[in-house]
């Protein structure tokens, strides 16, 4: 389990800021979510002694993405054969 605190705001856009720090260990992470969009714009993770050992940051994503009416059609490779499971009954 983490214990959670809210630490202030990214710099470059309005966000929401998160620490968490696990009870059995002294590394920590803050992470960012934008406030507008609700989506997690970085995340830093840190060390025993503080140093980052990681950052990721997400930019120029959209979340809300424009699909074709096939785009999530399943095509079935050419020498299998689909079984419907979803017909038979318990």
């Amino acid at each position: 389990m983490q214990r959670t605190r809210a630490i202030g705001y990214a710099v470059d856009r309005a966000a929401y800021v998160i620490e968490t720090t696990p009870i059995t260990c002294k590394s920590s992470s803050i992470h960012y979510f934008d406030k507008q969009t609700g989506a997690r714009s970085r995340m830093i993770e840190r060390d025993e002694t503080g140093k980052a050992t990681l950052t990721l940051t997400l930019s120029d994503f959209n979340t809300n993405p424009e699909f074709s009416e096939d785009y999530f059609t399943y095509k079935l490779p050419e020498g299998f054969e689909l079984i419907d499971k979803t017909r038979d009954k318990p």
